[in-house]
């Protein structure tokens, strides 16, 4: 199970996403791309697929991050379950 703490720090990266910090979004990014793109790839079974999919998560991140609600779950499993359709 994740930390409390990095929960919190997902929360407020996604806020800030949401608020247009573009750093935040990188900061995202840098937090769990490998599972998505890992998620993608299986699903897909073609790299460049797995990649297209990877920048379409995170576009709709950067495009939604201000209606997120941390009552709906934790972006990292959101995102998972996103990259898998």
């Amino acid at each position: 199970m994740d930390d409390p703490q990095d929960l919190h720090d997902e929360i407020e990266l996604l806020r800030s996403t949401g608020q247009g910090d573009r750093r935040s979004l990188e900061r995202l990014y840098d937090n769990f791309p490998g599972i998505l793109y890992a998620t993608a790839l299986r699903v897909l079974n073609n790299a460049d697929d797995a990649q297209d999919v990877l920048r379409d998560v995170f576009v709709m991140i950067w495009e939604k991050a201000a209606t997120y609600d941390p009552a709906r779950g934790m972006i990292k499993l959101q995102s998972m379950l996103t990259t898998r359709l």
